[in-house]
């Protein structure tokens, strides 16, 4: 293969209108294999952040095609907008994960228009969660595997605090102070800050995505070809024992494959030859 890439900057717009910028990678002078893996990005990323533009760059560099772009939890805070509607508060301190799938379907249906290609998903860290959340509620056709890359294991307890916050929440909800910013820690220690209705609707509609704690998960109406990895330095994310777990609780992907990346971080650093490896082989047999 040549090692060669073009990068095309592009855009898509949602069903209810919110402007997203993303990219193609796109493969030179290779024949194109595989299907599009479509790159989803985790809580305050994008498109464009470092590891994610590596990954896209090393991908075409093999000959496969890869998009990735953003959704409206992109950095910090952002200003949405679209041709159609008002602007208003997005970013990851007043994104909705109930809007999540509006993203991904977008992305989707770009992907799968502009390329002609099928669809492999790959959602990272906060993106995995929105990723199995979309697959396990839609029949859509168009993506034939899904890849999980470091979504954390236990969400809910690493997203969320405890009962009483998300009540005050509620309250600032129905006081019509939702962008109002909250501040929290997390049953395993976390501090973290985000906008009241954001919390809320993480409360309503955030799965505990692999099983950990239920039996009724996300990942076990997943139902096609299921990749699951983590990096072999993030035990805080997940670790082989949750692969094993997930593997378990996968009960109606028709093949579910992990990896435990060794020496990776959660974007890993240093490790992105080895993941593309882990993401090449899967592809290829799909």
């Amino acid at each position: 293969m040549s090692g060669l890439f073009r990068e095309e900057l592009v855009q898509t717009v949602t069903d209810d209108g919110v402007l997203h910028a993303g990219a193609i990678w796109h493969p030179v002078g290779a024949v194109r294999r595989g299907p599009t893996l479509l790159w989803t990005h985790g809580l305050t990323g994008s498109w464009d952040e470092p590891h994610a533009v590596l990954i896209g760059r090393a991908l075409a560099s093999r000959g496969f095609t890869v998009v990735a772009g953003n959704g409206r939890g992109h950095h910090v805070g952002t200003r949405l907008f679209g041709p159609s509607i008002a602007p208003f508060a997005g970013g990851a301190l007043w994104e909705l994960f109930s809007q999540a799938d509006r993203d991904i379907g977008a992305w989707i249906s770009f992907a799968h228009e502009r390329l002609g290609k099928p669809v492999a998903l790959c959602g990272h860290s906060y993106g995995a969660i929105k990723s199995v959340t979309y697959v396990s509620a839609h029949a859509d056709q168009r993506v034939i595997g899904l890849c999980s890359a470091s979504g954390p294991f236990r969400p809910r307890s690493r997203l969320l605090p405890e009962v009483g916050e998300v009540a005050r929440a509620r309250d600032l909800v129905a006081a019509g102070r939702g962008e109002e910013i909250v501040r929290f820690t997390t049953p395993s220690g976390e501090a973290r800050t985000v906008g009241a209705a954001a919390l809320v609707d993480r409360a309503d509609h955030l799965p505990d995505t692999y099983g950990a704690d239920s039996v009724d998960s996300p990942v076990s109406r997943v139902r096609c070809p299921l990749l699951a990895l983590y990096g072999g330095d993030e035990p805080h994310i997940g670790t082989a024992a949750d692969l094993a777990t997930i593997r378990r609780n996968a009960t109606g992907a028709p093949r579910v494959e992990t990896a435990l990346i060794d020496g990776a971080d959660h974007v890993y650093t240093g490790r992105v030859a080895a993941l593309c490896d882990v993401l090449e082989r899967w592809m290829m047999g799909l």
